[in-house]
């Protein structure tokens, strides 16, 4: 007998929340966070991942810090690598491993295009809005004018550059194409 055995229907519990980062990318138009939280369940489903997931972002109606379940289980990319091994571990300014893997287990460490590994945050690394923060495409709703000033993700590096990655950066515009991070909650 084994974990899912349809046999004797024997339940599973995954002991780890996945993340990835989303294999496409979107413009500052999010359709705001419920938005954004529905393209990383579609790209999950698609994937076959199960689970609901949530986008890592922020703007001023949330942020993970308030949309997420804090997880006291580890978090693990896709291809099962542990990124951290709790909620505070995830917010403590450096994950074990980078989030550089997609939904469909695609790794953009070799991605030759910024935008397959720069990601909307909006989000500082504790999972608070980015305190410098005063435009995110209009609450994630325009891909019209530009970002005065938000972070930018790096999902090559596990330092704090994984969410404030491009750190500062001015005149972004929403127009741009970027992926996401997507946490399982």
């Amino acid at each position: 007998l084994s974990c899912g055995d349809t046999a004797v229907q024997i339940p599973c519990v995954k002991g780890y929340k996945t993340v990835f980062l989303t294999s496409e990318t979107y413009t500052g138009d999010l359709g705001g966070l419920a938005g954004a939280d529905a393209k990383c369940n579609a790209l999950a489903s698609v994937a076959g991942l199960d689970g609901t997931y949530k986008a890592w972002l922020s703007d001023s109606t949330g942020s993970p810090s308030t949309r997420f379940t804090q997880s006291t289980v580890p978090y693990a990319r896709v291809d099962g690598v542990v990124i951290a091994n709790d909620w505070d571990d995830l917010v403590d300014g450096s994950l074990l491993s980078p989030i550089n893997v997609t939904d469909n287990g695609v790794d953009v460490s070799t991605s030759p295009l910024f935008a397959a590994r720069n990601p909307w945050t909006g989000t500082d690394f504790s999972g608070g809005q980015f305190s410098a923060s005063n435009g995110t495409c209009s609450n994630w709703m325009t891909d019209a004018g530009f970002i005065d000033i938000t972070p930018i993700g790096y999902a090559l590096t596990p330092g704090i550059g994984w969410t404030e990655g491009v750190g500062e950066v001015s005149n972004w515009g929403c127009s741009n194409s970027l992926p996401l991070y997507c946490f399982e909650q």
